[in-house]
């Protein structure tokens, strides 16, 4: 049984064309925080060790495993129709005390 975690926060950055794209993912679990790189989300996920969600537009929605037209696999939901409109749409991560 995958342990569910729920995404709080996701760091994207800019590709080459302009379009964004998820780096990283993140939120808090039993009073830690926890981040994982998108890759290794989509590993877990394949392997079930973990699954994920997030909160949107007032209810929860599962995090999947999707291939991007050029046949790469990422992070998506399955509401997700217009370039991760859920996902992207999430707050970036906070900023940590030193």
């Amino acid at each position: 049984m995958p342990i569910l975690l729920k995404v709080e926060w996701v760091g994207h950055a800019e590709a080459v064309d302009g379009s964004r794209r998820v780096v990283f993912i993140g939120g808090n679990w039993a009073g830690s925080r926890w981040r994982h790189t998108a890759e290794n989300a989509v590993t877990y996920i394949d392997a079930k060790s973990f699954s994920y969600y997030i909160q949107s537009q007032g209810r929860p929605m599962n995090l999947i495993v999707a291939t991007n037209g050029n046949g790469a696999k990422q992070l998506a939901t399955r509401e997700d129709t217009v370039l991760l409109q859920h996902l992207l749409a999430m707050p970036e991560p906070p900023v940590l005390a030193a």
